[in-house]
C-alpha cells in the first residue's frame, strides 16, 4: 500500500505540474499578446470595427492675370452603386434613363458601366453638382448613393481647357495647371475616423473623429481671359474655313517672358467632362507644349539674325540667285521653283528664299550656326513650369549622324523640329531687343496669407541690341510685303510665314503642311509676339494665306482693346476706304 501511495503522489505532482506549467504558458501567452502586441491586435480589432474617410481639402482658385476666376472649388458628389445595399434590386431601364438625364450622361454608356463592371462598388459620375446630387437623391434609386466630394466650376467656360486641365475622383490634378501646380493649389486632405456597423455605415453614438482638411493656395495665371478668348475664337474660324485638323495660337509679353494667350484646338469641354471615357484622351494634352513640328520659313529669321550678329551681312548684303543648287547631292529650291537672280538679305526674307538661306548658314558654318540655334532656346526645355513640355530635336555638328545636308535644310527650318513655345520664346528674345527670357504661365500664388509673385526672369543676351532694328526693319518689310501681306490697318507689323511639310515614317506626307505666321505688334514698339500654327489646312497649304490672317486678325483685336493708338495714318484710310 505504501508503494501505490508512493506511485499516486507521484502522479498527482506530474498532474499538478503539467497543470503548472500550462496555466504559465496559458498566462505567459495571454501577457504576450496583451502586452507585446497590444498594438497589433489592437489595430486588427479597429479594422473590424473602425473605418477611415478622406475628407477632400478645397482647391485653390486659379484666375487669369486680371484676377477673374477661371477654376474654382464648390461641394459635390461622385455617383456610385453599391450592390451590398440595393437589396438584391437592379437598376432598371428607366433608372438608368433617369440617371442619364441628371448627370447629363449618355444611357448606353451608364449601361456599360454597370454591365462590365465586376465589383460591388460601380463608380458611374464623378463631380455631380449640389442639384443633380438632391434630385437623385429623392428618386431613391437602388444602390445608388452618393459621395461628397470636391468639384471644379469654371466661370468662363471652355477658355483654355488645355492650359488649366482637370482634376481627378481622388481631388488630384491629372493634366494641365491643375497637375504642374497640383502641391501649390491642391491643399491637404483630411481623415474623419467614425465607428461602423456590419454593413460599413457608421454608428450614430459611435466613435468619430475628424482632422480637418488644409485649404490650397489660389494660382494667378499671366493669361488675360479676354486675349485667351479672341484667340481661341480667330483660331476655331481658320480651322473650320480652312478645315484644318487643328491650331495653335500662342500670345507672348516679350519683355517679361509672360504668356498672355495659349490656345490649342482641338480640345474638351471643361463643363461636360467625363474622365471615364478614354475616347477623350486625345483631347487633354496642351499641344502648345507637347507637339513638335517643323517651324520651316519662320525659322529663317533665326539664320539671319545670326549673320547680322556676327557681322557677316547686312540687310543690302547680296547673293545670286541663279536656279536649284545641288548640295551634297541633294537638290535645294525655293518653295514656289520661281529665281530672282540677285537679292539682298530684306529679298531673302520677303520671298522666303530658301537658296538665300542656305548661303548665309555656309558663311556662318555649323559652329556659330549650331551655336545660336541653342542659346536661342532650341533641343531644351522653356522651363515654364507646366508638365509634359517636349524639348525638340535639333541634330548638331556634335551628334552621330550630322551630316552638311543637316546645315542647309536647318537653315530654313526643316529637318529639325520644336514646340510652338520654344518658337515663340525664341521670336520675344528678339523683339526684346536681343534678350531671351523664360516663359511665365505664373503670375502669383497666395497661401496662407502669404504671396509669391514671379518676376521676369533673363536667361541670356543673344543678339547685339546694335542689329536689332536693322533686323526689326527687315522683318517688317517680310510681314508687309509678302505674299499675301500681313496688315494691321492702323499699325506696322513685323514677322514671318513659315509652310513646312509634315515628317513621316518614310520622308514627307504629301499633300500634307503646317502653315505658321510668327510676327510681334506693333513695330517698332513691340508689345506682343504672337504665334499662329494651322495644322494640315486642306482649303490651301501655305502659311501666308492660313496663319497670316489669323495674326491680323488677333493683333487688330488687341490693339483695340489696349487702346494703342494707330501710327499708320495712309493703311488705316485705306482700310476705311475699302469698307466704304
Amino acid at each position: 500500500m505504501k508503494g501505490v501511495s508512493s506511485l499516486s503522489g507521484a502522479r498527482l505532482f506530474t498532474v499538478s505540474l503539467l497543470v503548472t506549467c500550462a496555466t504559465l504558458a496559458v498566462a505567459f501567452r495571454l501577457f504576450h499578446i496583451q502586452i507585446y502586441q497590444n498594438k497589433e491586435y489592437s489595430q486588427r480589432a479597429n479594422a473590424e470595427h473602425l473605418s477611415e474617410d478622406v475628407i477632400p481639402a478645397l482647391r485653390g482658385v486659379i484666375r487669369d492675370r486680371d484676377g477673374y476666376p477661371l477654376a474654382i472649388s464648390t461641394p459635390g458628389y461622385d455617383v456610385v452603386l453599391d450592390l451590398n445595399k440595393s437589396n438584391g434590386q437592379t437598376l432598371s431601364a428607366e433608372d438608368l434613363g433617369t440617371l442619364s438625364s441628371v448627370l447629363k450622361i449618355e444611357k448606353t454608356v451608364l449601361e456599360a458601366r454597370v454591365k462590365t463592371n465586376r465589383s460591388n462598388v460601380i463608380f458611374l459620375a464623378a463631380a455631380a453638382d449640389y442639384g443633380a446630387g438632391q434630385r437623385i437623391t429623392a428618386a431613391k434609386l437602388p444602390g445608388v448613393k452618393l459621395v461628397p466630394t470636391i468639384k471644379r466650376d469654371y466661370p468662363e467656360g471652355n477658355i483654355a481647357a488645355t492650359l488649366l486641365g482637370f482634376i481627378g475622383r481622388d481631388n488630384v490634378g491629372l493634366t494641365g495647371a491643375e497637375a504642374a501646380f497640383q502641391g501649390e493649389i491642391g491643399g491637404i486632405p483630411g481623415k474623419l475616423y467614425f465607428e461602423r456597423d456590419s454593413l460599413g455605415d457608421p454608428i450614430p453614438m459611435g466613435y468619430r473623429k475628424e482632422l480637418s482638411p488644409t485649404s490650397g493656395g489660389d494660382l494667378t495665371l499671366t493669361i488675360d481671359r479676354f486675349i485667351q478668348k479672341v484667340a481661341e475664337e480667330e483660331l476655331d474660324k481658320s480651322i473650320e474655313k480652312n478645315r484644318a485638323d487643328g491650331g495653335t495660337v500662342i500670345v507672348m509679353d516679350p519683355h517679361s517672358g509672360e504668356v498672355l494667350a495659349m490656345a490649342s484646338k482641338p480640345s474638351f469641354s471643361l463643363e461636360k467632362l467625363d474622365i471615364l471615357d478614354q475616347g477623350n484622351a486625345e483631347l487633354y494634352r496642351n499641344r502648345a507644349i507637347t507637339d513638335l513640328y517643323e517651324p520651316g520659313s519662320t525659322f529663317k529669321v533665326f539664320t539671319i539674325a545670326a549673320g547680322l550678329n556676327e557681322g557677316l551681312i547686312t540687310h543690302s548684303t547680296t547673293y545670286y540667285d541663279g536656279g536649284p543648287i545641288n548640295k551634297y547631292g541633294i537638290t535645294i529650291n525655293t518653295w514656289n521653283g520661281a529665281h530672282y537672280g540677285t537679292q539682298d538679305m530684306t529679298d531673302l526674307l520677303v520671298t522666303s528664299n530658301n537658296i538665300g538661306a542656305v548661303w548665309v548658314a555656309d558663311k556662318l558654318g555649323p559652329d556659330k550656326f549650331y551655336n545660336y540655334v541653342m542659346r536661342f532656346g532650341f533641343k531644351q526645355p522653356t522651363n515654364i513650369g507646366l508638365s509634359g513640355e517636349a524639348l525638340g530635336q535639333v541634330r548638331t555638328n556634335k551628334d552621330p549622324g550630322w551630316s552638311p545636308i543637316d546645315l542647309a535644310a536647318n537653315s530654313y527650318g526643316q529637318g529639325l523640329n520644336a514646340t510652338p513655345l520654344q518658337v515663340v520664346t525664341a521670336y520675344s528674345a528678339i523683339a526684346n531687343g536681343g534678350v531671351l527670357m523664360r516663359p511665365q504661365i505664373v503670375k502669383k500664388i497666395e497661401s496662407d496669407g502669404i504671396t509669391r509673385e514671379t518676376k521676369p526672369v533673363e536667361v541670356a543676351r543673344i543678339l547685339d541690341q546694335k542689329i536689332i532694328p536693322e533686323l526689326w526693319a527687315m522683318m517688317n518689310e517680310s510681314g508687309e510685303r509678302g505674299s499675301p501681306p500681313s496688315k494691321v490697318a492702323g499699325f506696322k507689323i513685323a514677322g514671318k510665314t513659315g509652310t513646312a511639310d509634315i515628317p513621316s515614317a518614310d520622308g514627307y506626307t504629301t499633300g500634307s503642311t503646317i502653315g505658321s505666321f510668327v510676327g510681334f505688334i506693333p513695330y517698332p514698339d513691340p508689345k506682343a509676339v504672337i504665334l499662329v500654327k494651322i495644322d494640315n489646312p486642306r482649303a490651301a497649304p501655305w502659311g501666308s494665306v492660313v496663319a497670316s490672317p489669323v495674326f491680323s486678325a488677333v493683333s487688330k483685336r488687341l490693339l483695340v482693346h489696349w487702346k494703342v493708338q494707330p501710327t499708320d495714318l495712309n493703311s488705316l484710310a485705306m482700310d476705311m476706304t475699302k469698307r466704304d
